[in-house]
């Protein structure tokens, strides 16, 4: 018995192991990267191109929008402005309530990590994670949505998902981006409007598709 035990405690070792390093690179832009647990599935609606995947974890989405030829002058200066527009928008599109916000930095370039909750949903998964960066005029928004964000290996896999992402500037992209100045001043009711529009959108065009695959893993763990 003994032995058997230890032959199914090595199995699912090894699964585990598999899976770890099964996770393969997805193209966003020809400066970016970042890596998906299975290959996502891509959605291009109006202005946006957004990648999903589904796992036992949770719900994995990258959300792509070329900024608008006036957006693409803003400074970094006045990025936190912008971003906290973006974020505010994001939660709001969704009846969401912010839970806390950290700066990061990728290669150079500034963006901001949100967590909050939305219940809006039931069938959805309420803890949410959030990346935004605006990079080379894309803002590129990461997300993970945690099935149970308490568990350790969720929040590695959330870490992972994050880490993953690559951006890679020249040194002329990285000049002129630092040489930007903003042509307007209202930054945080554009990144607002932005944001609601991506969270709208990533809700829409990902909410059915993960509505019936949650529901298979909730029945498959209830098993």
């Amino acid at each position: 018995m003994r032995k058997i035990n230890l032959i199914v405690i090595g199995i699912v070792l090894a699964t585990k192991l598999v899976i770890s390093q099964d996770w393969s690179s997805t193209n966003l832009t020809s400066f970016s990267s970042i890596k998906f647990p299975i290959v996502p599935e891509r959605i291009d609606n109006f202005q946006e191109t957004i990648f999903t995947a589904t796992d036992s974890e949770g719900v994995y989405i990258v959300s792509l929008r070329k900024m608008p030829g006036s957006a693409n002058n803003l400074s970094k200066e006045e990025l936190p402005e912008f971003y906290k527009g973006v974020s505010e928008g994001a939660i709001n599109a969704t009846n969401g309530k912010l839970i806390n916000k950290k700066d990061i930095n990728i290669n150079g370039c500034k963006g901001i990590e949100i967590n909050y909750v939305s219940n809006s949903n039931p069938q959805l998964p309420s803890a949410r994670f959030k990346q935004i960066i605006f990079v080379n005029e894309y803002l590129i928004s990461c997300d993970f949505w945690a099935f149970d964000e308490q568990k350790e290996q969720t929040k590695e896999t959330k870490e992972k998902f994050f880490n993953s992402l690559s951006i890679i500037i020249d040194n002329e992209t990285e000049k002129e981006i630092s040489n930007q100045k903003g042509s307007y001043d209202k930054e945080y009711n554009i990144g607002y409007q932005i944001g609601k529009i991506i969270g709208l959108l990533v809700f829409l065009g990902v909410a059915i598709g993960i509505i019936f695959l949650i529901r298979f893993l909730i029945k498959k763990n209830k098993k």
